[in-house]
């Protein structure tokens, strides 16, 4: 998102003859809303809130994105080393149904952990029954 504030900063939308208003909107999920009630024509948004967005029947197109990983980290104490050291624990996320929520649920079935570095092709974890506990912020 810094980016877009940069150019914007930058005065590159206007060399291009772009008449850009930046709104700032916390959380994919709430873009999503803003987008499909067509208050807002066009966003920067993560990847995962378009997919999931499409699967329960939207119609949002993703024009271009900024590379093929995700930008979060799962941060967990130092006695947790895999995914099984997850079981039980309570696990925080932003807001439900945003792009640290979708990379948290796919780490707990079967993507990428970022703790081993390992792809696991079996389920470990139903997420409807993890405590996924929404932090809100500022």
């Amino acid at each position: 998102m810094g980016v877009v504030w940069v150019t914007k900063e930058a005065a590159l939308f206007e060399k291009h003859g772009l008449n850009v208003e930046m709104i700032y909107i916390a959380g994919s999920s709430k873009i999503v809303q803003a987008m499909l009630a067509k208050e807002i024509p066009i966003s920067e948004i993560a990847i995962p809130a378009v997919i999931q967005a499409n699967l329960a029947g939207a119609d949002l197109v993703m024009l271009a994105g900024p590379n093929h990983r995700p930008g979060q980290k799962l941060m967990v104490k130092p006695e947790i080393k895999s995914r099984e050291g997850l079981k039980g624990k309570k696990l925080g996320v932003t807001r439900f149904g945003t792009s640290d929520d979708f990379l948290l649920r796919y780490i707990l079935t079967n993507g990428e952990s970022s703790l081993t570095g390992k792809s696991r092709s079996s389920k470990w974890a139903d997420p409807r029954k993890c405590w996924r506990v929404c932090l809100p912020g500022p």
